[in-house]
């Protein structure tokens, strides 16, 4: 498993390029709360 710091930056990464939602699913489909939390104040700004 990787990282927290590593899952972060792979999750920035996907932020950045506009496909979060697919491959949230396909690769963190146990950790939708974990993400919401990372993912929530980036959408908003």
């Amino acid at each position: 498993m990787e990282s927290a710091k590593q899952m972060t930056a792979f999750l920035v990464d996907l932020l950045k390029n506009g496909r979060i939602e697919g491959v949230m699913y396909k690769r963190f489909r146990g950790k939708r709360d974990e993400l919401a939390v990372i993912t929530e104040p980036q959408l908003l700004e």
